[in-house]
This record gives C-alpha cells, sequence and structure tokens, in this order.
C-alpha cells in the first residue's frame, strides 16, 4: 500500500500541464491494445523514457485497459486457429 500512495503522489505531484499528462496516459491505453502480449509495460517505459513523458501515467494507461481485452482475445484467436485448421470444438 506504501508504494501505490508513493506512486500516488508521483502522479499528483508532476511538474508536467494537464494535457501532456492526458497525452501520457492516453498512449499508455493505446499501448495497452498492443498485441505484444507481456511488453506492455516495457513498451510504456520506453516511449516514456523517449519522448519524456510521465512513465507513472503511461503506466497507469498500459494497465487501466490489459485486462479487459485479453479474454475476449484469447477467445478469438483460439476461434480463427481452430476455424484455420478445420477443428470442430465440441463442449462436452
Amino acid at each position: 500500500m506504501h508504494r501505490f500512495r508513493e506512486l500516488l503522489k508521483k502522479l499528483l505531484r508532476i511538474e508536467d500541464t494537464p494535457e501532456r499528462t492526458a497525452l501520457a496516459f492516453s498512449i499508455g491505453i493505446f499501448l495497452g491494445f498492443s498485441p505484444f502480449l507481456g511488453l506492455h509495460t516495457l513498451t510504456g517505459l520506453a516511449v516514456a523514457f523517449l519522448f519524456k513523458l510521465n512513465w507513472v501515467a503511461v503506466l497507469l494507461g498500459v494497465w487501466s485497459n490489459t485486462p479487459w481485452w485479453l479474454v475476449p482475445y484469447y477467445t478469438l484467436a483460439t476461434w480463427v486457429g481452430m476455424r484455420m485448421i478445420g477443428y470442430e470444438f465440441h463442449w462436452a
């Protein structure tokens, strides 16, 4: 809990403009939708340091939407793969 408070303080006490913070967060959300599973955090950190954005805002954006699309992504990927190889799926 202490670590979360420190990250929250860092986010709230930034010296960037609100527009720049919103940009960092929105870039994080965009990166969270990338198909490179497992690399979201590393990609977010790289982009944050490359463009000198607030890394906490970028990571909060990345982490805010990643779990929401994993189940539909894997479901669709499995369905497409089964269709490609001609496999019929049966629940029982």
